[in-house]
């Protein structure tokens, strides 16, 4: 049975009445950029996620894929993988910049064609450039990243996009190609004042909280704050704004030390092609709350139109079904830090020491 079939009849009633009337106001969308996050009716309807599988053949995925992002990460059900090797990052030895943007879906960061950043082992077998930061959260603290972790979630994900340079061109290419896309998600939790000290970095399952604390306590991650301060955050205030960054430090947004849990799964937007491998890093960072709150400030929108705020811009969970979920650290042994080389991250060839 396709996916239309599994439609109730009042929501496939409410679909197709909305594209008919989209088809009757002005000119046709750019399909590429016809979908939401939300079930859109100010002026044309624009599909949200219920629906991307069914308004463009090229989407099909969306609606009847069987290896679909996000998922629910059950600990109990994490394979130990003793031969996974330790996450590597390369920037030449030089300072990121590049674009920071408000999509009127996401905050993301598009990083100039120079230094090229690469991520590579963990699971990767190829070298993956880095083609897009992104950053999703939610209206209320707790609830916001695209993964859970034992049915809870954290207030926001930050996703690293990267495509596989040593077999395509570019990301376009790369995500409807095998091997073609890596994505590394570290999830966000919102300080609430210094008596929270390191472990509120955890968030939920205790895997998340244990291991020396790796940010001073009760500080928010650096990457992040650099991001959202104030003078940078109020130049993306609306859909289309963007501000130019410069002397950014990528390896600064990640743990001092951390384990990571990886699968195989798809982007977690239209095409929702099946060709990622996601790597969650198991070590949450911290934002402030003034940090989170300008975030939600935010609109998708242009000044010209109604506020609506970017947050609750994630995708549903999808079924996790027979996938596997591979771990760098013991199960058997939890209560073990993240010590030694496996559990840092290496940036042009050494590890990182801060």
């Amino acid at each position: 049975m396709g996916a239309a079939a599994r439609l109730s009849a009042p929501r496939a009633l409410v679909l197709w009445a909305a594209l008919g009337a989209a088809a009757r106001i002005g000119p046709a969308p750019d399909p590429d950029d016809w979908w939401s996050y939300k079930d859109n009716l100010q002026g044309n309807f624009v599909p949200g996620p219920p629906f991307w599988g069914l308004v463009n053949a090229a989407w099909s995925l969306c609606a009847v894929g069987k290896r679909q992002s996000p998922v629910d990460v059950e600990l109990k059900r994490v394979l130990y993988d003793p031969f996974l090797p330790p996450l590597r990052l390369s920037t030449g030895g030089e300072k990121l910049r590049g674009t920071l943007y408000n999509t009127g879906r996401h905050v993301s960061f598009l990083p100039a064609p120079r230094p090229v950043v690469n991520v590579s082992g963990g699971p990767l077998l190829y070298s993956h450039r880095l083609s897009e930061l992104r950053l999703l959260f939610g209206a209320r603290d707790g609830a916001g990243s695209e993964h859970q972790i034992n049915h809870e979630g954290f207030s926001a994900e930050v996703q690293l996009i990267h495509f596989n340079q040593e077999l395509y061109g570019n990301l376009s290419a790369a995500a409807r190609g095998p091997n073609g896309v890596a994505i590394l998600s570290l999830f966000v939790n919102v300080r609430r004042g210094r008596a929270a000290g390191w472990r509120g970095e955890g968030g939920p399952g205790a895997r998340l909280t244990r291991g020396a604390p790796t940010q001073v306590a009760g500080s928010s991650n650096p990457f992040l704050s650099r991001l959202l301060n104030r003078d940078t955050i109020t130049r993306i205030s609306y859909k289309n704004d963007a501000y130019f960054l410069q002397d950014l430090s990528l390896e600064l947004l990640f743990p001092e030390s951390f384990g990571f849990i990886t699968y195989q799964g798809s982007l977690s937007t239209p095409p929702c092609s099946e060709t990622v491998t996601w790597i969650l890093i198991d070590r949450a960072l911290n934002i402030t709350s003034l940090q989170m709150h300008s975030l939600r400030l935010l609109s998708q929108n242009p000044p010209s139109q109604i506020f609506q705020s970017l947050s609750g811009n994630g995708r549903p969970l999808q079924p996790l079904a027979h996938r596997a979920l591979r771990g760098n650290r013991d199960p058997r042994h939890p209560e073990r830090r993240c010590r030694g080389p496996n559990y840092r991250l290496h940036v042009d060839g050494a590890p990182l020491g801060r």
